[in-house]
């Protein structure tokens, strides 16, 4: 059987499950040993804690998964329409670049040529 703190790479998370589990396996709630971790925000909390008291903890888990999904939707929208102006500029700057290329050597060989006669 594979435990979670041999899935996780990060060492404190692993570390942080562990203590979970320890606790657990003493007797104290899930709620009570997250919050003693310190590792998850108030409201995750909360939902752990009321899923025990419901008894529909795994409805609870599926709706912080469900929020923190909208989360890093919205995030990654809002991450792509910061980066759209920039990237905007670097290719304008890259046409310009290429334009100027092209236009450069025929405006010297124009006026070289006006200038010979």
């Amino acid at each position: 059987m594979i435990s979670v703190e041999s899935a996780v790479d990060n060492v404190y998370i692993a570390a942080s499950v562990a203590s979970i589990r320890n606790s657990i396996g003493r007797g104290e709630s899930l709620s009570k040993s997250a919050e003693a971790v310190g590792l998850f925000p108030s409201m995750v909390l909360q939902m752990i804690s009321v899923g025990e008291q419901s008894g529909m903890l795994d409805e609870m888990f599926a709706e912080i998964g469900a929020y923190y999904d909208r989360q890093v939707d919205y995030q990654l929208k809002n991450l792509s329409s910061s980066i759209e102006p920039i990237l905007l500029f670097f290719v304008g700057v890259m046409v310009l670049m290429l334009a100027m290329g092209v236009f450069l050597p025929m405006w010297d060989m124009g006026s070289a040529a006006m200038n010979r006669h």
